[in-house]
């Protein structure tokens, strides 16, 4: 695990997550928006919303028991696998469904 040596690397990495954050956020706002019919964008873009602001909320309080069981490197390891699994399974199922 690395850990910074200086606060400067810090606030790059902060630098570059918000710049990243900054970019996500409207994307996933103009893609909701092209696909939602008209009458319901409203509606959809606050359900993003509020998702997006429960998975912030709510993904410490569900993780806090297995960081007593495992280490944060491990947690985040084992989250990434559960993701790129659930792309991978989104994705196989859009191909199926475009046939």
């Amino acid at each position: 695990m690395v850990i910074s040596s200086s606060f400067l690397m810090v606030i790059l990495g902060v630098i570059f997550t918000g710049l990243g954050m900054g970019v996500l956020i409207p994307n996933a706002n103009i893609w909701v928006m092209q696909l939602a019919p008209i009458e319901i964008r409203g509606r959809e873009i606050g359900r993003l919303t509020t998702f997006w602001f429960m998975g912030q909320f709510l993904s410490p309080i569900l993780l806090l028991p297995l960081l007593k069981i495992i280490s944060l490197a491990q947690l985040f390891y084992v989250i990434s696998i559960i993701l790129i699994g659930l792309s991978l399974l989104f994705f196989i199922l859009h191909l199926k469904r475009k046939k």
